[in-house]
């Protein structure tokens, strides 16, 4: 996610309390999605490593090459409720949210915009890369899965997911993307099934 400050408030960017908040973003995420298997964590991790990470770093860097100061900003209410969610539905409801990156300045509607899809479409370019190596490992197909599903939800035009400033910024582009986000999940989600289907059939050979 992404969002505004108007005013610069932040001066000063400490890139070591931000690379803080984004692992504590990433452990807590992680968790989330791990829950109630904990010993799946560390493929967790992995997937968040994969998916999540790029997809702020995206945001990120994106409003440094417009000429803004940028920066992560975890949301400790935002995780901390993620989590409660997560443990109180027994791993049944997963809300994955832990923060954003903040934009420094007086961005325009067509800045915001910009900035807001580089994260949706950074998951979409990962989903389709882990997808073609999902037969070498179940953890591409993971991965692939996780990082379509986050580019998807992220497009939904409701604040404060990326999907709002798209649409605000240029209805037309939001829709093309969102379809063709859609469009994605549902080609990696078909490659995955096929790939699992013909780990299943490998299984059962060896028996």
């Amino acid at each position: 996610m992404v969002r505004c400050m108007c005013a610069v408030s932040l001066a000063v960017e400490l890139e070591k309390e931000e690379f803080i908040e984004l692992v504590v973003a990433a452990l807590g995420l992680s968790l989330v999605y791990a829950y109630p298997s904990l010993y799946s964590f560390p493929i967790a991790l992995v997937t968040i490593a994969a998916a999540f990470v790029p997809h702020e770093l995206a945001h990120r860097y994106l409003a440094e090459h417009l000429g803004f100061r940028s920066r992560f900003r975890l949301s400790t209410p935002s995780l901390v409720s993620s989590i409660m969610i997560c443990l109180l539905s027994g791993g049944l409801v997963k809300v994955g949210t832990a923060g954003a990156v903040e934009v420094q300045g007086f961005a325009s509607e067509d800045d915001m915009g910009e900035i807001a899809l580089a994260g949706p479409l950074t998951n979409m370019l990962i989903a389709a890369l882990s997808a073609l190596f999902s037969p070498a490992s179940p953890l591409f197909a993971i991965i692939a899965i996780v990082s379509a599903g986050m580019g998807v939800f992220n497009l939904l035009p409701v604040p404060p997911l990326d999907g709002h400033y798209v649409a605000r910024w240029n209805r037309q582009n939001w829709a093309l993307v969102f379809g063709l986000s859609l469009l994605v999940s549902a080609l990696v989600s078909w490659s995955v099934v096929q790939d699992a289907l013909g780990w299943l059939l490998w299984s059962w050979r060896g028996f």
